[in-house]
């Protein structure tokens, strides 16, 4: 229970950070480009600290799958740029990592129920804010759910 809370303060500590200084953006990846170039190492702090605890959770190798996917998503932080290959390894990584997050609590923990309000909410968002944010929604939507998985499965 200790891990999952300190990876919900991280992301939602990253979260206001980003919100207080430039409100809410296209997705949390984007955030790398509102900042000053000093400044981008935060967003791989970030998903590095919550990879590194989420190998602590009770998830094996979707849990260990997910961690590196996220370590791979934080150290592509040029990825609307092409080189290496970037752009791919990111968004790649990027949703393995939440949706291999989501299969490990259906399939290890029987939450076969999980996804029903990941759809419904990131329908929600979608019909009420269009696509410009959605990712960002669905970023959010998807880690609370999973977070909310690790507290039903602690």
């Amino acid at each position: 229970m200790i891990v999952t809370l300190a990876q919900i303060a991280v992301f939602f500590g990253f979260i206001a950070y980003i919100v207080k200084r430039f409100g809410v953006i296209t997705s949390i990846s984007d955030s790398v480009y509102f900042f000053e170039t000093n400044e981008r190492v935060y967003f791989t702090i970030a998903l590095w600290t919550i990879a590194l605890l989420n190998y602590f959770q009770p998830m094996d190798m979707y849990g260990a799958v997910a961690s590196g996917m996220l370590f791979f998503t934080g150290v592509t932080i040029n990825f609307k740029s092409n080189a290496a290959h970037g752009n791919i390894v990111h968004y790649l990584s990027a949703g393995t990592a939440l949706l291999i997050s989501v299969l490990g609590l259906m399939i290890m923990h029987g939450l076969w129920y999980l996804p029903i309000p990941i759809i419904l909410l990131c329908g929600l968002a979608y019909y009420l804010g269009g696509f410009k944010y959605f990712v960002w929604w669905l970023e959010i939507i998807v880690f609370v759910h999973i977070m909310i998985g690790y507290l039903i499965i602690a």
